[in-house]
């Protein structure tokens, strides 16, 4: 069985990694909301 401590740092840099790349993607509109992947309230510009 893996180590708790191995797990916990592999797994945290996993999310670092995904959460790195979702902050490359520039946003379409910093203030759309969405619900179920469809935008609901479209930023006024």
């Amino acid at each position: 069985m893996e180590d708790y401590e191995k797990f916990a740092r592999r797994h945290l840099s996993q999310l670092a990694k995904s959460e790195e790349g979702e902050r490359r993607r520039p946003s379409p509109a910093p203030s759309l909301i969405r619900v179920h992947g469809r935008a609901i309230l479209p930023p006024l510009v």
